[in-house]
Parts: C-alpha cells; structure tokens; sequence
C-alpha cells in the first residue's frame, strides 16, 4: 500500500538516493514484494493458480491492520544489476505456503528466473541499477545516507496479484 509504513520508508530511500545524485529506476511494475519469480504457465494454470490465490485471503487484512509480515533489513541482490531491496519477514505459515508453492513450479512449467532454492525469500525491491552498491557506498553506504530511517516497519499484505508479460511490460493477469 502507498500509505503503508513500508512504502513510506521506501519512498523515503528513493528520495535520498535522488538527492545524492545516485542513478537508479524503479521496479517496472512499482512498488510490491516478491511472492514467486516469474515463471511460464498456460492458461489453465494460470486460472488454477489465481483461483488457489483468491483462497489465500490470510494474506490480506481488510481492516487496515498489518498482518503476518514486516520489514526486516535493507540489503542488495547481487546480479547484472544491483537492486537494493528491504528484505520482510513473515509468519509461518505464509512461508510454509510461498515453499511449497515454489517446490510445485517445476512439477508444472518452467521458471523464468530460477530460484536458488525454493526457501522463501520475501523483500520489496526499492531502485535496480548497474553499481547500485558501488554507488551508494562512496556516499557512505546504506547506513550513511539511509540514517535514522526504520526499515522494520509492518506490512499490510493485500489480495495477491498475478502478473504476465506481455510485449515486453508486465500487466495484471485476469481470469
């Protein structure tokens, strides 16, 4: 959610990184947290798939309380390039669902991006750019120029979204 504390934080992050100058672009598809990497699925799977995650309304609470999740750290993905992400933590059993999830893929289709292991690994990318890292330790690194921000903030998990690339640019898939 924009308004959430999560959010807050990470537009903080943004706004820091725009004043000292550091090059970066936002995730494509803007602000979320990664559930499962994208991977190939037919449409019958993707239908199974979105109705599995209708039922999965223990993520979200409609009365603005935070649920079963919350910031954890800020930190880098190495890769071509380097995102800086706030890294979440979140109850059992959200885990015990994403891990089994993520076991199951294979069984199915194929993924885009191969997970290391299939152990969650929640967080919510804030900026991607070659030398990311690089650049945010000659201003000091996160510790510096992120000062006094409070990553650890819960998060109001909403309703899951599935999403398909399409031309180049991801969209909200729909039944």
């Amino acid at each position: 959610r924009e308004d959430g504390a999560l959010a807050k934080v990470m537009n903080e992050i943004e706004r820091r990184l725009k004043e000292a100058g550091i090059h970066f672009t936002a995730p494509k598809i803007g602000k979320h947290i990664t559930f499962a990497p994208p991977f190939k699925a037919t449409d019958i799977e993707m239908h199974w798939l979105t109705a599995g995650l209708e039922c999965a309304h223990e993520f979200y609470s409609s009365d603005g309380t935070p649920k079963m999740a919350k910031g954890k750290s800020l930190d880098f993905f190495s890769g071509d390039v380097d995102p800086l992400i706030i890294r979440i933590a979140s109850g059992k059993n959200i885990r015990d669902l994403a891990e089994r999830f993520r076991s199951k893929v294979p069984e199915h289709t194929e993924w885009i991006y191969p997970p290391a292991s299939y152990l969650v690994n929640f967080h919510a990318t804030i900026a991607e750019a070659k030398g990311l890292r690089l650049a945010i330790d000659t201003h000091g690194g996160t510790s510096k120029l992120f000062k006094g921000l409070n990553v650890e903030q819960p998060v109001q998990l909403e309703p899951p979204k599935v999403f398909q690339k399409e031309h180049g640019s991801w969209r909200i898939w729909r039944m």
